[in-house]
């Protein structure tokens, strides 16, 4: 589901679940952690006031459990020349 446009900016999770050998895929899925968000927080005190908290989203975690990052981060050669038919 992460690879077909869908935005969610509060993401704080992203799970690989599947392998993935598209290095753009992979771009894209971790792409979607790497949103900029605010978390805005409304709540009570103890005194029943209304208080605002706003937190910007500083990090999220990504569950690999296919090793893909490891893959595409220390072992793919994004500036190999790709050989390419002649049209």
């Amino acid at each position: 589901m992460m690879t077909t446009g869908w935005d969610c900016p509060n993401i704080l999770n992203l799970g690989l679940m599947r392998p993935i050998f598209s290095p753009t895929e992979f771009i894209q899925i971790k792409g979607r952690g790497t949103r900029i968000h605010k978390f805005e927080h409304k709540f009570k005190n103890d005194l029943g006031e209304e208080e605002n908290i706003s937190i910007d989203k500083a990090a999220f975690k990504l569950f690999d459990f296919f090793a893909t990052c490891e893959y595409f981060e220390e072992k793919y050669q994004y500036d190999q020349v790709l050989n390419c038919c002649k049209l």
